[in-house]
C-alpha cells in the first residue's frame, strides 16, 4: 500500500530580481563561514565578473579567496558555466583558491563536470556548484527566517496551521462518535457547505452530484465516517480479488441472459455489495444534530473537496461478509471474458 505524502511547492528563484537572488545570495553566504572580510560588488554593477568576493578566515589562520557568481538563469548550460569561469578570473593574475557558482535552476551531470573542469584549467582549486535544488533544501532546513523574508513561506504558519486542523478533526471524531454510537445506522442527510438548493432537488445535474442528498450511515473508520450509497451485483475474480460492476441491459443481465449460471463455470463469483463513501474529517464542516421539520435526523455540512465530492474513497463491501473491493482492483466487466482467458489455470479457456 502506497503511504500518502506531504508536498511542498517548489520555490521559484526565476521570480526573484537579479538584485534581489545576488540579495539572497550574500545572506546564505555570509552565514557560510567565518569571513575577515566580504563584498557585495555586484549591486554596483561595476563587479568587474565577481559578484561577491570574500575572505575565509579558516581554523589554521589561513586566509582563503572566494570569489560567488550568482546566475539566477531558467535554464544553465555547460557554455554558461565556462562562461562564468571566465568572467570571473578572465581579469585577474591571481585565481581564488574557492570558487561558488550559485543557480537559480537545476543542471545537469554534463553541466556540472563542465564547470569543475573549466575551474580546474583557470587554476581554481574548489569548485562548488549550489544549484535551485539545493537552495531549496538549505532554505528550508536551515534558514526558514530566509524562506520567509524572500518568498514568504512561513513554516512557523504552516505547523499552526497542521495543529489546527488536528485538533479541529479529533474534535469532530469525537463529535461523530457521540451522535453515531456503534450499532447505530440511522439516515442522515448530507449538504455541500455551497448548498443553495434545499430542500429542493437538483433537477438540472450541471453540478455534478446533487449539493445535498439523504444516504445511511455505514460505520466510522480512522479517518472519518461511512455512508451507504448503493446496494449491486459485482464480479469477484477467485484468483487475485479483482473484480467488475455487473452491466444491465434491456434484457437483463448484459452479455448473457444468465450471467450468474453462465459464470458458474469459471473462475468468477457473482457477489452482492454495497457501495460506501467514506467521508473524511477533514470534509465535514459542521453537523446539525436535530435536523428539520423536513428531515429531523442528523445533517452534516461537508466540504465537496475530492472531485467535486464530499468522498476521499468509494468503495464496495460484500454485503454477507467482510471482504473489500477497492478501486484499484476494478477491470471493465466488458473484459471479462478475455481476462478469464488469460488467467485461466491450465486446463483450457473457461465454458462460458
Amino acid at each position: 500500500m502506497t503511504r500518502p505524502t506531504r508536498t511542498i511547492n517548489k520555490l521559484h528563484f526565476e521570480d526573484l530580481s537579479a538584485g534581489r537572488f545576488e540579495d539572497l545570495s550574500l545572506a546564505l553566504v555570509y552565514r557560510l563561514r567565518q569571513w575577515q572580510d566580504i563584498h557585495h560588488d555586484g549591486r554596483t554593477g561595476a563587479d568587474g565578473g565577481v559578484d561577491i568576493r570574500a575572505i575565509e578566515a579558516a581554523l589554521d589562520n589561513s586566509l582563503r579567496d572566494w570569489y560567488v557568481q550568482c546566475k539566477r538563469y531558467a535554464t544553465f548550460t555547460a557554455a554558461h558555466a565556462k562562461a562564468a569561469i571566465h568572467e570571473a578570473v578572465g581579469k585577474t593574475t591571481v585565481p581564488p583558491e574557492v570558487m561558488l557558482l550559485i543557480v537559480g535552476c537545476d543542471v545537469s551531470l554534463a553541466t556540472r563536470t563542465a564547470y569543475e573542469k573549466a575551474a580546474a584549467d583557470a587554476g581554481i582549486q574548489t569548485a562548488i556548484m549550489w544549484t535551485a535544488s539545493k537552495l531549496e533544501a538549505m532554505l528550508y532546513a536551515e534558514h526558514t527566517d530566509l524562506l520567509f523574508s524572500y518568498f514568504g513561506v512561513s513554516l512557523a504558519r504552516q505547523e499552526r496551521k497542521r495543529e489546527d486542523d488536528l485538533r479541529r478533526r479529533l474534535a469532530m471524531k469525537r463529535k461523530m462518535t457521540r451522535i453515531f454510537p456503534r450499532d447505530y445506522k440511522p439516515k442522515v442527510v448530507i449538504h455541500s457547505i455551497d448548498d443553495d438548493l434545499y430542500p429542493e432537488s437538483d433537477t438540472t445535474g450541471s453540478r455534478g452530484i446533487s449539493p445535498w442528498f439523504r444516504v445511511e450511515f455505514a460505520g466510522h473508520y480512522h479517518a472519518g465516517i461511512e455512508v451507504y450509497l448503493d446496494i449491486e451485483h459485482i464480479i469477484v475474480d477467485r484468483v487475485d480479488g479483482a473484480w467488475a460492476e455487473v452491466r444491465y441491459g434491456a434484457n437483463g443481465i448484459e452479455g448473457s441472459r444468465d450471467l450468474k449460471e453462465a459464470l458458474s463455470n469459471t473462475r468468477y463469483d457473482v457477489v452482492k455489495a454495497f457501495t460506501i463513501g467514506r467521508i473524511p474529517f477533514r470534509n465535514i464542516f459542521e453537523v446539525d444534530e436535530e435536523g428539520d421539520e423536513y428531515y429531523p435526523e442528523p445533517h452534516l455540512y461537508c466540504r465537496f473537496a475530492d472531485r467535486g465530492t464530499p468522498y476521499e474513497l468509494v468503495l464496495r463491501r460484500e454485503v454477507d461478509g467482510y471482504r473489500e473491493f477497492h478501486p484499484g482492483e476494478r477491470f471493465r466487466f466488458e473484459d471479462r471474458d478475455t481476462r478469464a482467458f488469460l488467467n485461466q489455470d491450465p486446463g483450457g479457456p473457461p465454458a462460458c
